[in-house]
C-alpha cells in the first residue's frame, strides 16, 4: 500500500471521540474512515488516555499520513 495525506475533516462520536473522517489531499471526493484503533500509536497509551476523556487524539483540521483500504484508513499518524 501506498501512503497517502489527508486532513481530519470530522470527529465522530463526541464528547468521547471514537472516529474520524480523513479527506485524502488533492482530492475533495474520496474521504476515509478512521477507527481511533487504526491510529499509529502505542496502543495501551491510546487506551489509557481515551478511557478516561483526557485526550483527543486527533482533531479536525489536523494532517495526517495514512494507508488506505477501499474505504478505511489504517496505519494513521499525525504529520503536523
Amino acid at each position: 500500500m501506498t501512503n497517502k495525506i489527508g486532513k481530519i475533516i470530522e470527529v465522530r462520536g463526541a464528547p468521547n471521540p471514537n472516529s474520524y473522517i480523513v479527506q485524502e489531499e488533492g482530492n475533495s471526493n474520496k474521504t476515509y474512515l478512521v477507527h481511533v484503533g487504526d491510529l499509529e500509536q502505542n496502543e495501551k497509551l491510546i487506551y489509557e488516555l481515551y478511557k478516561d476523556q483526557k485526550v483527543t487524539i486527533l482533531n479536525e483540521g489536523d494532517q495526517v499520513e495514512f494507508e488506505s483500504t477501499t474505504d478505511h484508513a489504517i496505519h494513521v499518524k499525525k504529520i503536523n
